[in-house]
Parts: structure tokens; sequence; C-alpha cells
């Protein structure tokens, strides 16, 4: 631009050029408004947030302490708050959990509305203790450590 206004470079070969160039950024722009911009990663709930459900879910829980008062077995607690148990081929249990009171039916649900808030293992010594409180029994060599991952409704 320089040189033409300089009167180094003449009108048309100037106007040539920038029509040129014209073209040329409008393409590159259309280019990249084409383009995918990439998927934000997924947000985790603030520290506020989870304390906040946290206390709602104690709460709820807290109502359920005396289970004759209020008149529910503990199947219906289960049946309250266990969305899905899905065992995975790997040895893993995934336990989707939802303390919101709004049970989604089973054709809406959706892993990626729940995210994980703990892990533990299931050992024999814990499996035997349960089946012992129930007149069974567990040999040891028959039991493999079960993985569980619990995963709540966000």
């Amino acid at each position: 631009m320089d040189k033409w206004l300089d009167g180094e470079i003449p009108d048309e070969k100037y106007h040539v050029k920038k029509d040129d160039l014209d073209s040329r950024l409008a393409e590159i722009i259309m280019q990249l408004s084409e383009m995918e911009e990439p998927e934000p990663e997924e947000e985790l709930p603030s520290e506020e947030i989870l304390a906040k459900q946290l206390e709602e879910i104690k709460e709820e829980l807290d109502g359920y302490k005396e289970f004759s008062v209020n008149g529910i077995a503990k199947g219906e607690l289960v049946e309250k708050f266990v969305t899905r148990i899905v065992p995975m081929e790997s040895g893993t249990v995934m336990w989707f959990l939802n303390f919101g009171g709004n049970a989604p039916d089973a054709d809406s649900f959706c892993e990626g509305d729940y995210f994980m808030v703990d892990n533990f293992v299931i050992t024999y010594d814990e499996a035997n203790k349960f089946r012992h409180n129930f007149g069974s029994y567990i040999r040891e060599n028959q039991w493999t450590d079960i993985p569980v991952e619990v995963y709540i409704l966000s």
C-alpha cells in the first residue's frame, strides 16, 4: 500500500493485487467459520454445588433412619435411590444413584448425566460378614473382590 501511495505501483496493479488478497482473505474466513469448534471440556460441579447436594442427600437419608416410623421398608429405600446397577465385564459394578426425588424413567437414562463420587472394593471379609448376618457363608476360594464405582445424578 505504501508503494502505491508513493506512486511506485500503478493503480491497476494495486487494485488487482488488493482484490486478489481480499478474495483470499474471504476464503480463509469462510473456511475458519466452517471448522468445528472443539467441544469444551465437561465442567465438573463446583465445591459449593457438591456441598449443597451432599447436604440435601444427608437430609433425605436422615428421614429414613427409623424405617418403622416412616413406614418404609428397606427394599423401598433401595428402589427410591438406586437408578441402575451395571455389572461390567471387567468385574467392576457401577451404582447409579438419584437423591433428587425425580427418578428418570428407564428410557431416558444417560450415564453422562451422572458423575462419580466414590469407589471402593467389596472384599471377602465384608462379603462373609454380610452373608453371616443372614445365616449363610461363602468360601474364600469362591470369592473375587468386587470393585464398585458410585455415581450420582448431577
